[in-house]
């Protein structure tokens, strides 16, 4: 089986719900979750969760629907 440990993962939807449950649960198996969504007030809540969990995030604002969003999110994540 694959292994997330030390790995980024860029989630989308971060601020709740699925996307929360995905960043906690990614960084439960040691990955590095690199978190986004419109809301950033979510964003901070997710990021906290994390804090709290011990793990770390990388937070990016990010409307899915804007595709210059989506290339500058990604050359973060990847220069990450």
């Amino acid at each position: 089986m694959k292994t997330l440990s030390n790995k980024v993962v860029l989630i989308t939807g971060c601020a709740g719900g699925l996307g929360r449950a995905l960043a906690l649960e990614v960084a439960r198996q040691g990955g590095i979750p690199a978190i986004a969504d419109i809301n950033e007030a979510g964003l901070e809540e997710t990021a906290t969760l994390l804090g709290q969990a011990g793990a770390s995030a990388s937070i990016h604002p990010l409307d899915v629907r804007n595709p210059e969003a989506w290339a500058a999110t990604a050359a973060s994540v990847a220069a990450r």
